[in-house]
């Protein structure tokens, strides 16, 4: 539903117990004022904190929390990338900023965050994501495996290039699920700290964050393990192609040296020069016979040493 608090035409408002889940995609100056009053934080802290989106975090404030976390994108086919996902946690509104066209608010439609604290949703919103994570990455190793089939009978660039799309994003999936494993951390670690005065974080459903870093560790092995496999698959392939290329070069070189044989008696037996059988009648059989014979021994000699193929 449209957000009559912002301009923005990518906002969108939940009500959320006494305040608002508000979500807002690529916010202008003016977005960013209008969120500062809602929420009551500053224009310039939130701009600094804004300022350095590309690595997941974390931080404290006196009356907020404001965290970076990623969530994958479709770009392509069978190209998949990140980004960013900024959320400020008031104890009344919950602010989410994301960048190109995410949509973070379908992360809660599976759960009932009007009966969740901040910190709660929070973690739900993570959880939505690395569980995004895990479904894409399956998605991405079906489309690899149906790849890797027509990849072993026939070598066509269209094939590679796709595989070299997957693997570049289970790369960036690799990075962005270490970065959010950091921040889901940073998050157990000042829980159980007890140098942290932080109410937010005793209000922390356990099982939630643990399900949280469940979910976020079992992506990270499934996509490394995956991203092994495709780069031993592609070591493979490339093996495949050099020595299928060795083995039509060694045929080639095999059938040039037979041709060169005939092409040997032809040569002598046609010098403008008295030769051996010149002027008899069957002088060109015995010549093609000889030719034909010392062939034929060469191609039993290359068949016992295995190098004709």
């Amino acid at each position: 539903m449209t957000n009559n608090h912002l301009d923005n035409k990518d906002a969108n408002t939940l009500h959320y117990n006494d305040g608002y889940i508000i979500h807002i995609a690529n916010p202008t100056v003016q977005d960013i004022d209008s969120i500062a009053k809602k929420i009551n934080i500053s224009t310039q802290n939130i701009n600094k904190a804004l300022a350095n989106k590309d690595r997941a975090r974390i931080d404290l404030r006196d009356n907020y929390i404001f965290t970076i976390f990623n969530s994958p994108i479709k770009i392509g086919n069978n190209s998949f990338s990140i980004s960013p996902i900024c959320v400020f946690l008031t104890k009344k509104n919950i602010v989410i900023i994301s960048y190109d066209k995410v949509n973070a608010l379908k992360y809660l439609e599976t759960i009932d965050y009007k009966k969740m604290t901040g910190i709660n949703v929070l973690l739900a919103l993570m959880y939505n994501i690395a569980s995004e994570f895990n479904a894409i990455t399956k998605l991405i190793i079906n489309k690899f495996e149906s790849l890797e089939i027509e990849l072993l009978t026939s070598t066509k660039n269209e094939d590679v290039i796709s595989i070299m799309d997957i693997q570049r994003s289970l790369v960036f999936f690799s990075m962005s699920l270490h970065s959010n494993d950091l921040a889901i951390m940073r998050i157990i670690k000042i829980k159980d700290s007890a140098c942290y005065n932080a109410s937010y974080f005793d209000e922390i459903d356990e099982e939630i964050l643990d399900d949280v870093y469940t979910e976020n560790k079992q992506t990270i092995e499934i996509v490394a393990t995956y991203s092994r496999i495709i780069t031993d698959m592609m070591n493979t392939v490339a093996s495949t192609i050099a020595n299928n290329q060795n083995k039509f070069l060694k045929f080639l070189a095999t059938i040039t040296i037979l041709l060169t044989i005939p092409m040997i008696f032809s040569s002598f037996w046609g010098m403008n020069v008295k030769v051996l059988f010149e002027g008899e009648v069957i002088g060109f059989i015995i010549v093609l016979t000889v030719s034909l014979l010392t062939t034929l021994l060469a191609i039993i000699y290359l068949w016992f040493k295995k190098i004709l193929i």
